[in-house]
């Protein structure tokens, strides 16, 4: 038996097994939740999964990997991305980049100006990330 809504369907929730149907399986539906703010989409386009059958529906789920919101969002056409940009108060550019983990999510500077104010030394690595080397 299927319970829930497929879009946000778990691949293990679309094996139909109870193994490894736990909170693991709300965490993957918190991504596409997430992957969905971000993008003002579902992973998996909801058309395609309605047109097929629930066979093709559990397959897709469970064996192809979703485009990368990052992706997702640089493939847009520009109306979308302006759209789904201005709803989340960003440039498109600066979206995209953020969305891929670029400059200012990596490290919390603010975090290296408390420590220095501190009077403690950052660790090495910390400087290693700082210098943009990653």
């Amino acid at each position: 038996m299927l319970i829930g809504t497929p879009a946000y369907m778990s691949p293990e929730q679309a094996a139909l097994t109870s193994v490894d149907v736990d909170t693991r399986t709300d965490i993957y539906s918190l991504g596409v939740l997430l992957y969905e703010l971000l993008t003002s989409t579902i992973p998996f386009d909801t058309r395609e999964l309605l047109k097929a059958g629930l066979d093709e529906v559990r397959r897709v789920i469970r064996t192809e990997e979703p485009v990368r919101p990052s992706t997702r969002l640089s493939t847009m056409i520009a109306a979308d991305l302006t759209s789904v940009s201005e709803h989340r108060q960003a440039e498109p550019p600066k979206l995209i980049r953020e969305v891929r983990g670029g400059p200012g999510l990596d490290c919390d500077e603010g975090a290296r100006e408390r420590t220095a104010r501190a009077g403690t030394e950052p660790r090495a690595d910390w400087r290693w990330m700082s210098r943009g080397s990653g």
